[in-house]
């Protein structure tokens, strides 16, 4: 609380500045990887490495949905359980595809996704 009685004061101005030079940081090495690299897999790479200094990446994947298939395919994927290139593959109801279908993004924390589940969004996979 700040002195009159509402939240923030300076140190959130200095948290929202921060992140949004955080953001902005991250925003300028997309630009020069779309610029530099010399493929998908190289920029898709660099996308990894820069998103992972503003949030935990340990598990990440880019999916491209095939509508004549129905199937996902998967150009990027880092994930410490799984460590095998990803086939394409169909998967409904997942959180993959909840995405998809809203075409709204989503931070899902372990609580959303429990909350999905729940409601009857998405079901576990993976």
């Amino acid at each position: 609380m700040n002195e009159k009685g509402s939240p923030g004061g300076k140190g959130a101005t200095r948290d929202r500045r921060d992140q949004a030079q955080h953001v902005q940081s991250f925003l300028l090495e997309l630009l020069k990887a779309a610029s530099t690299s010399s493929g998908l897999e190289e920029m898709l790479a660099t996308t990894h490495r820069a998103l992972g200094k503003l949030m935990d990446t340990t598990n990440f994947y880019v999916a491209l949905y095939d509508e004549a298939t129905e199937h996902y395919s998967f150009p990027f994927h880092v994930d410490k359980h799984e460590t095998d290139e990803q086939p394409p593959r169909s998967l409904p109801r997942s959180l993959t595809d909840y995405v998809r279908r809203t075409g709204q993004p989503l931070f899902a924390d372990e609580k959303t996704d429990e909350l999905l589940i729940r409601e009857g969004h998405v079901d576990l996979v993976g």
